[in-house]
Parts: C-alpha cells; sequence; structure tokens
C-alpha cells in the first residue's frame, strides 16, 4: 500500500527530495528495544517495585509495633549485625562455681530453671528427655524446685560431680515430709505461719526481678527491630544496586543498537542518492516529448511509491525475518517488469530509441537491486545484534528473577519475627499485671511494716538505754584504770630508787628480749589455731574473690602497680593473684607463714607491718589490702596504717580493709573473741569514718556473704505474741558477718 503521495515540480515530475527525506525519518526506529523484549523487562520492574513497596509497609508495620511494645529504648553497647541474640534471663548465676547457695539456683524459673540445674550441678547440658520430665513434673506441681535440685544432686551422677549447693538439705527434708499424708499439710500451714513475716520482703525482691526481666525483654525487642531495619535497609540497598546495574546494561545495548543502525541509515542514503541521480538523467531524456515525460512520469512515480512502500513495509518488519524481505524484493521486481513492458510499449508508439531507454532501465533495475541487496544485508547484520540483545535481556529477567527470588527466601525468614515479638509483647503485659497485684499485696503489708516500724523504734530507745549505762560504767573503768597507773607510777619510782637506774635498764631490755622471743616460740601456735578455726584455703581463696573484681576492674595488680597485703597471713590472696596473671607482695611478721608463703614461690617481706611500710617508697603501689588486720591493732596503729597506705597508694589507688562485722550479733557477742589476738570490734560506720577523715575519697561499706555459712533461724510470724521484738533480734543474726571498707586515695 502507498502510504503518501509524493509531490511533483515542474508539471508531474516526483520531489526525490522529500522522498529520500521521507525515508531517512522511517530509517529511525523509536523503540529502544523490540517490543516483546520491553514489555517483558517493564513486567519484571513492576514486579520488582511492587514487592519491594510491600516489604517496606512490613517493615515500617514491624517497628510501630516494637515502638508500641517497648516505648523506653534501651540502649546496648555493642552494634548489631550478624546473627539475631537470643533472649537470656537475667537470674542466670555463674554456673562455673564449685560452690552454689540455694537462692542463687532458685532464682530462675519453669525450663530456664531445670537448664540451669542441670549445668550447675552436673556439669553438662540437659538431654530433652529430662528437660521433658522435670519440666513436666514442675508444671504439675509434683515436684518442687527444690525437690528437682536434690534429685539431681544425690543422683549418681551428682553424687559423681559433688558440687556443693549450700543451704539445700533442710528444704528438701522439709519437702519431703510436706508430702506426708497427715503431717504434711501440718507442718505446710506451720512453715507458711512462720514464713508470713518475710513476705514483704520477698515480694520485693520479686517485684525486682520481674523490672529487671521486662526491662531485658524490652531491650531485646528494640536489639531485634533495629536488626530488621537492617536488614530490610541492605536488601533495598541491593535491589537498587542491581536495578542500575541492568538499566546501565539496557542503556548500553541501546546506544551500540543505535550507532549500528545510524551506519546503516547512511549506507541506505547513499544508495538512494545514487538512485534519484539516475531517475533525474533518465527524465531529462525523455523531456523532449511530452507525452511520453507524462507517462514516463507517471511510472517513475509508481516506482517511487512501490520503492517507497517496501522501505517502509521493511521497516515495519524488521525483525521479522529473512523470508519477508525475499517477497517484498520479489513484488519489486514484479513492478520492474512492468514497467519495463510499458516502457516497451511506449517505444514502439512513439517511435523511441528502444535500446537507449532499456540501458537507462535496465541501469535503473539495477540500482534497485543493489538498494535491495544493501536493505537485506543490513537486516542480516541487524538479526544477530537484536538476537544478542534480546538474549542480554533474558539474562537480566533471570538476574532479576533471581534476587528476587532470594529476597523472597531471606524474607520469608524475617517473617516469623513478628510473631514472636508479639509473643513477648504478651509475656511483658502478663508481667505487669502480676507487678501490679504484688503491688496491691504490699499495699496490704504496709500495716504490719509500720508496726515493726514502731517496735523497732521501741527496741533501738531502749539499747540506746542500756548504751548509756555502758558508757558510764566505761568511764567508770576509766577513772579506776588511770588510779591504777597513778600508782603504779609511784610504785615503779620507788623501785627505782631502790635498784639504780642501771639495774632496771637491764631488766627491761632482758624483758623485751623474752617478749620477742615469746612471741616468735608462739607463732606455730597462731598458725595451728589458724588452720582450726579461719577454714581451709579453699574456703579462703573463695571469700577473696570479690577483691579480685575490684583489683582487675580498677587496672591494678601490673608489674608498675602491684597489689600490696598487709598481714597476708598463709599467702591465699597472693596465690589468687599470680594465678590470674596479676602481681602482689605481702608483709607479716609470722615466720611460719612466711616459711609457707616462700615455699609456694610467693613474694612476702618479713617485719612489723607499719615499719615495713615506711621503709616502701611512695606512690609504688596500685592498691593495698588487709584481712582480718585491722581489728588486731590499737587505735594508734590503726591511723599510722591508714596513712601510711595512703602514702604508698598511686594517685586513685584502692584501699581495701576487712574486718569482722559486730552488727551480727553471733559476730559481736562470740565469734569475734575465738581469736585471742583481737582487740576490739570496729563498728563498719565508725571505721569508714575513720578512713574519710585520714584523707580517702569514696570510702563505702561492703558487706561479704559469700562463701560465708549464715545460719540464721527465720523470722516468726507477726501474729505470734512478741513476735515482732524477737523478729528485730532474729534480724541481727542474719546480718552479713565480715565487711570491708572500699575507699580511692584520690588524684592529688
Amino acid at each position: 500500500m502507498i502510504k503518501k503521495n509524493v509531490g511533483c515540480s515542474s508539471g508531474s515530475t516526483p520531489d526525490i527530495d522529500e522522498l529520500i527525506s521521507k525515508i531517512r525519518e522511517e530509517g529511525n526506529p523509536p523503540p529502544v528495544v523490540p517490543a516483546k523484549s520491553r514489555l517483558a523487562l517493564g513486567e519484571i520492574m513492576h514486579r520488582v517495585r511492587a514487592e519491594v513497596a510491600r516489604r517496606q509497609g512490613q517493615t515500617t508495620a514491624s517497628s510501630c509495633a516494637t515502638d508500641q511494645m517497648t516505648p523506653e529504648l534501651a540502649e546496648r553497647a555493642g552494634q548489631h549485625g550478624g546473627e539475631f541474640v537470643r533472649w537470656r534471663s537475667t537470674a542466670v548465676p555463674n554456673v562455673t562455681k564449685r560452690e552454689f547457695t540455694l537462692p542463687e539456683l532458685l532464682a530462675a524459673s519453669d525450663e530456664t530453671f531445670v537448664s540451669t540445674a542441670y549445668r550447675a550441678v552436673l556439669r553438662r547440658e540437659p538431654e530433652q528427655e529430662g528437660i521433658d520430665h522435670y519440666l513436666g513434673m514442675l508444671r504439675s506441681g509434683r515436684l518442687s524446685k527444690v525437690e528437682i535440685l536434690a534429685e539431681l544432686r544425690w543422683s549418681h551422677e551428682g553424687k559423681a560431680r559433688s558440687v556443693h549447693v549450700d543451704g539445700l538439705l533442710a528444704p528438701y527434708l522439709l519437702q519431703k515430709w510436706r508430702r506426708k499424708p497427715v503431717i504434711g499439710p501440718v507442718i505446710s500451714w506451720v512453715q507458711s505461719l512462720l514464713r508470713l513475716g518475710a513476705f514483704s520482703e520477698r515480694q520485693q525482691l520479686l517485684d525486682a526481678a520481674a523490672a529487671r526481666e521486662a526491662h531485658g525483654l524490652g531491650s531485646l525487642i528494640n536489639h531485634l527491630s533495629r536488626q530488621l531495619q537492617t536488614k530490610f535497609e541492605e536488601l533495598e540497598t541491593i535491589r537498587l544496586r542491581q536495578e542500575h546495574a541492568v538499566s546501565d546494561k539496557i542503556i548500553a545495548l541501546q546506544e551500540q543498537f543505535e550507532q549500528r543502525l545510524s551506519g546503516f541509515e547512511q549506507s541506505g542514503e547513499n544508495h538512494l542518492r545514487a538512485l534519484r541521480t539516475q531517475i533525474s538523467d533518465l527524465q531529462s531524456q525523455l523531456g523532449t516529448r511530452e507525452s511520453t515525460d507524462a507517462l514516463v512520469d507517471l511510472r517513475v512515480s509508481q516506482l517511487a511509491l512501490a520503492v517507497d512502500k517496501h522501505v517502509s513495509e521493511t521497516r515495519s518488519n524488521f525483525a521479522s525475518g529473512k523470508e519477508t524481505s525475499e517477497q517484498h524484493l520479489s513484488s519489486l521486481q514484479a513492478d520492474i517488469e512492468a514497467l519495463d513492458n510499458h516502457v516497451s510499449a511506449a517505444h514502439s508508439i512513439f517511435a523511441l530509441d528502444k535500446t537507449t531507454v532499456e540501458q537507462r532501465l535496465s541501469a535503473l533495475q539495477d540500482k534497485v537491486e543493489t538498494l535491495s541487496g544493501a536493505l537485506g544485508s543490513i537486516q542480516e547484520e541487524v538479526e544477530p545484534r537484536l538476537t544478542q540483545v534480546q538474549a542480554a535481556l533474558a539474562r537480566a529477567e533471570e538476574l532479576v528473577t533471581a534476587k528476587l527470588e532470594s529476597q523472597q527466601s531471606q524474607l520469608e525468614i524475617l517473617r516469623p519475627f513478628p510473631a514472636g515479638l508479639m509473643a513477648v509483647q504478651q509475656s511483658l503485659t502478663s508481667l505487669v499485671e502480676q507487678q501490679a497485684t504484688a503491688s496491691a499485696q504490699l499495699k496490704e503489708l504496709a500495716g504490719f511494716e509500720q508496726r515493726i516500724e514502731s517496735l523497732r523504734r521501741r527496741l533501738h530507745e531502749r539499747l540506746d538505754h542500756v548504751q548509756v549505762g555502758l558508757d558510764a560504767e566505761r568511764e567508770q573503768l576509766v577513772r579506776q584504770s588511770q588510779q591504777v597507773s597513778v600508782q603504779g607510777a609511784e610504785l615503779e619510782a620507788h623501785r627505782a630508787e631502790l635498784q639504780g637506774h642501771g639495774a632496771v635498764l637491764s631488766l627491761i631490755e632482758q624483758g623485751k628480749a623474752n617478749d620477742l622471743s615469746s612471741a616468735r616460740a608462739l607463732d606455730p601456735l597462731y598458725v595451728a589455731f589458724e588452720d582450726q578455726f579461719r577454714g581451709t584455703r579453699d574456703l579462703v581463696r573463695a571469700r577473696a574473690e570479690p577483691y579480685f573484681e575490684l583489683v582487675r576492674d580498677a587496672g591494678f595488680g601490673t608489674a608498675g602497680a602491684p597489689v600490696l597485703d598487709v598481714g597476708c597471713g598463709r599467702g591465699e590472696w597472693l596465690e589468687l593473684l599470680r594465678e590470674r596473671g596479676l602481681v602482689g607482695r605481702g608483709v607479716d611478721s609470722n615466720r611460719v607463714f612466711l616459711d609457707l608463703c616462700r615455699g609456694r614461690g610467693l613474694d612476702v617481706i618479713e617485719g612489723d607491718v607499719i615499719e615495713v611500710m615506711r621503709s616502701l617508697p611512695e606512690g609504688s603501689f596500685g592498691a593495698v589490702t588487709g584481712m582480718h588486720i585491722a581489728e588486731h591493732l590499737p587505735f594508734d596503729v590503726l591511723i599510722q596504717l591508714l596513712d601510711e597506705a595512703r602514702r604508698l597508694l598511686k594517685p586513685n589507688g584502692l584501699l581495701a580493709l576487712e574486718t569482722p562485722n559486730p552488727e551480727n550479733l553471733e559476730v559481736a557477742s562470740h565469734f569475734f573473741y575465738m581469736d585471742p589476738t583481737h582487740r576490739n570490734p570496729l563498728p563498719p560506720e565508725a571505721f569508714r569514718w575513720m578512713v574519710e577523715a585520714r584523707g580517702f575519697d569514696q570510702a563505702r561499706i561492703e558487706r561479704w556473704t559469700v562463701a560465708r555459712d549464715m545460719g540464721a533461724p527465720p523470722l516468726l510470724d507477726s501474729d505470734i505474741p512478741g513476735a515482732d521484738s524477737v523478729n528485730v533480734l532474729l534480724s541481727k543474726l542474719a546480718m552479713a558477718p565480715d565487711y570491708s571498707i572500699i575507699a580511692r586515695r584520690g588524684s592529688m
């Protein structure tokens, strides 16, 4: 078909320039890639954008849910990539220890308690059968936590592991008796009645534990939310990078195709320009005869239109293959043959020189065939390029599809987390409800606490009255002591007058020598006394563990800032420092102790503590420790010890002095006096004031119960007559048996 009529100049002559312009315009195809491939790429990009929008919507919803669950954002150290963190209860103790107290193991709950019991008592991970068994017994109430611990501890494997759980036997026996048919309910009622007085304190501990667990869960939720957000951002970045790579590849292919097509167009334009020249020559030769011109112009117009049709159809069906192009060339050949026949008839009618016309038409036919061959070669060169473009687009589509499937699988992994977060939110809601119930119970106990406080004040008033009487008696004893001292001085002066100064001095020197030799002779006796009443080396090392953490956290115990232990004794503390890679020196006057320390390769100095400290250079130690030495010293010597310790410490150095705690009635009335070398107890607040008065900063009191058998009886029920007064005394028995004063030298 003819798409456009060709205009004529000088009568009916066609406008060859317009024809060439039309062919050039149609030589620039608007699509970059074939229509089928373009549609496939558009579908791919549409799917990518829709999937990203959907996932971003899920991320936003998940983030909003997290913000609603935990409105207070908990900041964590460490930031967060890699695997998702898992929640772990804060009530789980350090299961690597060899000794535990019963409250440490009972702090955990449910499955966490069963797993912790296995790791602490049996020193291994629990098998699934064991977890299912004990968890079912615990949840059904057929076994309590104490009974589960006892079964594990006294099983064959538990006996082989021999892990000590302090305070387990008595509660276990009590639990067994509580399950007896007749006496069990009575024992349960009596136990509940006796423990009612401590209900308020236990409830406060439960509230604190619940708040700590809730805070840990909230922090975990926030951390998971940040990890999810990071994962989605990484996926979005990967998607954008891949989309840009595909776009760049398509643009490069488009540029190559356009360059190649431009070259083909230029070649076709050259052929058409030559054809136009030949047609013009033919028209000039036939211009002498008007009728012949009209006829030839008509056939030339038809030929031009046929060429236009052929070029248009060739361009519109450019990707349909070589067969369609050959059909169009055949049609063009038929038109040329018809033109030849018509020209022959015209020659016969108008008596033209047939040979000349045939030569011109033959030349014109050759040009048309040359143009057809050029178009065929163009098609043959373009077809492989189109095939390469389609293959590249197919590979890009496969790459995008693979990346989409990968991102989809990653999203499938992340999708269960919103459900997990909702479960955590429900757990937090349950904890909040439990805390509200506990708060209501605490309000009910407020009246009991007021009564306890009133009785406590009355007891303090009575104790103050007793203290006043004791102070009066102490003053009287002081006056009597002064009188005895005066009388002794008078007797000494009288004896000096009788015996002479030389004899007195000789006796005094002899007495000092005897005292020193007597003290040396008592060294083995005191060592045996320590072995009997102080405790084993392992026990003393366990009690020294908190001091190691203090020294390590302060950054001391190095060669440039070692630890000085005054009154080092058997050297358990020095040995612990050496095993943990820290440096320490000890001072003691007992030669037996010193020989024991040197036999273990410890660095110790023999001599009086004060004299040795005075001989050491100023600022040469990072920490000064003294465990149970302060109660052996007179007041003036204790002050000298504090002054020398401050002189020896580096700026911001650490001071730690441990002594028996007279706040505990058993210590103050009995155990303190087990050691005949003890002088007097040191009340905590008074000792802390002494340390601060000698220039130390940040002085605080640390009461110790680690590795110490308390053995205090439980408080009585407040309903029992006189229970409030008795409970005040019983609470004094539960105080920590030892305490330490921890202080810093200061920066000056």
